[in-house]
C-alpha cells in the first residue's frame, strides 16, 4: 500500500484487520510484534479479534518429526478418509481454542463414520425415494403443517441464527458442535421418526416431507459448506438439479440466514420434551438389557406439570412407537410409581448440624411428597430451625415391583418389564425382520424389490411367529413366503439365531 505515502483512505478504512489467525507460539512472535508496533505508531491494537490455534503434536504428545516419522503421511489420511474428514477432525478438536491436540488418524476415521456417512445417508434416503416417486419440489418448500417438519424446519432458523452469531464472534469452538447436533437430529429423529411418511399414499403428508427434507438438505449443505466443502459440493451438484435456476457451485450460494416467520420456539420446547422421555426410556432399556425390538406392554411418565403432561399426551405416539411399548400412561401421582427417599447431603449439612445431624437424617426421612417437591422446585422448608434448599438433600427414587424407572428435568418414566407370551412372540418377529432387512441390503436387493422368503425353522418356532406372519411379510416387502423342511435356496441363504432359536432363510427377488 505504501501507506502513510500513498493509498491512506484505502489503509484507514481497512485498519485495524477484522481478524488475525496463528499459532499459541506467535504468542511471542507476530502476535507480539504487531501490537507493539501498532500501539507504538498508532496508539491502537492492529487487529478487533485474535484466532489463537493450538499445536498439534504427534500421537505420543511428543512434537511431529520428520526424522522420527511420528506421524501419518498427510496425503494418504487424506486419500484414506478425505479431506473433509480432515478438516473437520481439526476444528472440531480443542486446537481451535489454543489447546494441544495430539493428532490420530483414529480421530479422522471416527469423523467419517459419526459425521459424513450419517450425512450422506439422509441425501441417499432422499434421493433413493424422490427416484422412486418422481419427486418434484413444490413452490412453496416450507408449507407442510406437519409436527415434524415444522420441528425440523424451526431447529434449522436457530441453528442458521446461532452460526451467524457465533461465526461474527470468531468463535468457532461454538459452531462445531451445533452443527453435530443438528446432524444428530436430522438423521435420528427427524428422518427416523419420518420414515414411514415416504412409503405412504398420503400423497399430500408425503409431498410435504420431501419438500421439507429438501429444502433442509439443501440449505444446510450451504451452512457446512465452508467447514465440509467437498462433499457438500458434492450433493448440491446433485440436489441442483431439482432446482429451476440453480448456480454453478454451493459456494456461490448465499449463506442461509435465519426467517423468524419459521420458527416456533414453543414448538422446538416440546420436542425437546418428547425427545427427553424417549431417550429415558432408551437409557432404562440399555441399562436393564432389553432390546428396543422387545416390545413392552406400557410405559409410564410422570410430571407435575398439567401443560406439560397434556403436550406429551398429545404427541404421546411418537413416545409410543419409538420405545416400543403398547400403551403409555400418564400420572400426576409420583408417589403411586416410586418410593421416594431424602438423604442428607453430609458434605454440607455436616458442618450446619454437627451433633445434631442423626436428628437432621430423621426429619429430612420424614419429610411429604408435597415438601420433597417444594425442594425441588427451588424452595426451601426449615429443618431444626435451619433453612434448607435442595443442595443440602439427595433425593432417591425406587421403583415399585416390577419396574424399572429414570428421571431427568422433573420428569420420570417407569417401564412395566414383564414380558409376556404375547410380547416375546411380537419381539422375536420383529427380530426377524431386522435380520432379513439386513440379508436385502447384503443381497443388494433395490428398496422396491419384492421377495420370496424361505424359512425352515422349528415347529415351536413357526407356532411362535404364526400370528405375526402377515407383519413379517409386509415389513420384508415378502409377496411369497413359505416354509420349509429342508434348507432353503435363493440368491442369499444365511442361518440366524433369533432368541433362542436358530432358523434358516433364503431369499430372492419374486419375478
Amino acid at each position: 500500500l505504501h501507506y502513510p505515502f500513498e493509498n491512506r483512505e484505502q489503509f484507514e478504512a481497512s485498519f485495524p484487520a477484522d481478524f488475525i489467525a496463528e499459532g499459541l507460539d506467535q504468542t511471542r512472535g507476530w502476535f507480539y510484534t504487531l501490537m507493539v508496533l501498532s500501539t507504538a505508531i498508532f496508539k491502537k491494537a492492529p487487529f478487533k479479534n485474535c484466532v489463537v490455534n493450538g499445536m498439534i503434536l504427534a500421537e505420543d504428545g511428543k512434537k511431529m518429526s520428520k526424522r522420527l516419522k511420528n506421524y501419518p503421511d498427510p496425503n494418504e489420511v487424506i486419500d484414506n478418509y478425505g479431506a473433509d474428514a480432515l478438516r473437520l477432525y481439526m476444528i472440531s478438536s480443542a486446537v481451535v481454542r489454543g489447546e494441544s491436540l495430539r493428532f490420530s488418524e483414529q480421530g479422522v476415521k471416527e469423523i467419517v463414520r459419526s459425521v459424513l456417512l450419517p450425512y450422506w445417508n439422509v441425501y441417499s434416503f432422499f434421493t433413493t425415494y424422490a427416484v422412486i416417486d418422481n419427486y418434484q419440489p413444490s413452490e412453496d418448500l416450507t408449507h407442510s403443517k406437519n409436527i415434524l417438519d415444522r420441528w425440523i424446519v424451526s431447529r434449522f432458523q436457530t441453528l442458521a441464527a446461532r452460526i451467524e452469531k457465533e461465526m461474527l464472534e470468531y468463535r468457532l469452538y461454538m459452531v462445531i458442535p451445533a452443527l453435530l447436533q443438528f446432524l444428530e437430529e436430522l438423521t435420528n429423529w427427524y428422518v427416523r421418526r419420518s420414515r414411514r411418511r415416504f412409503w405412504t399414499n398420503d400423497a399430500a403428508d408425503k409431498q410435504g416431507g420431501y419438500d421439507t427434507l429438501y429444502y433442509i438438505l439443501t440449505e444446510f449443505s450451504k451452512v457446512l459448506a465452508p467447514y465440509l466443502p467437498f462433499i457438500t459440493e458434492s450433493l448440491y451438484q446433485n440436489l441442483k438439479t431439482l432446482e429451476k435456476d440453480p448456480l454453478e457451485s454451493i459456494h456461490f450460494c448465499d449463506y442461509p440466514q435465519a426467517q423468524d416467520a419459521l420458527q416456533d420456539a414453543g414448538l422446538e420446547e416440546d420436542m425437546e420434551l418428547i425427545q427427553l422421555v424417549v431417550n429415558l426410556g432408551r437409557s432404562l432399556r440399555s441399562t436393564h438389557d432389553i432390546k428396543v425390538r422387545q416390545p413392552l406392554q406400557s410405559i409410564t411418565v410422570f410430571t407435575k406439570k398439567e401443560s406439560v403432561r397434556g403436550m406429551l399426551e398429545r404427541h404421546s405416539q411418537h413416545v409410543k412407537e419409538e420405545l416400543n411399548v403398547k400403551e403409555v400412561l400418564f400420572s400426576s401421582e409420583e408417589e403411586a410409581l416410586v418410593d421416594l427417599e431424602v438423604r442428607p447431603n453430609f458434605k454440607v449439612l455436616g458442618p450446619i448440624f454437627g451433633k445434631q445431624m442423626k436428628e437432621c437424617g430423621a426429619a429430612l426421612k420424614s419429610l411429604s411428597p408435597e415438601e420433597i417437591d417444594r425442594l425441588e422446585q427451588g424452595s426451601t422448608i426449615t429443618v431444626l430451625d435451619k433453612e434448607l434448599s435442595s443442595e443440602h438433600i439427595e433425593v432417591r427414587r425406587a421403583p415399585k415391583g416390577g419396574q424399572i424407572i429414570e428421571t431427568a428435568r422433573g420428569v420420570t418414566v417407569v417401564f412395566d418389564t414383564e414380558v409376556t407370551a404375547e410380547l416375546r412372540a411380537e419381539g422375536l418377529s420383529r427380530e426377524l425382520v431386522n435380520r432379513i432387512q439386513r440379508m436385502r441390503k447384503e443381497a443388494d436387493f433395490q428398496v422396491t424389490d419384492r421377495i420370496k422368503t424361505e424359512l425352515n425353522a422349528t415347529a415351536e418356532l413357526l407356532r411362535i411367529l404364526e400370528p405375526h406372519l402377515e407383519f413379517i411379510k409386509e415389513e420384508t416387502l415378502t409377496t411369497e413366503l413359505q416354509q420349509l423342511s429342508s434348507t432353503p435356496t435363493g440368491t442369499l441363504v444365511s442361518t440366524l439365531e433369533i432368541g433362542d432359536f436358530s432358523v434358516e432363510v433364503g431369499i430372492s427377488v419374486n419375478q
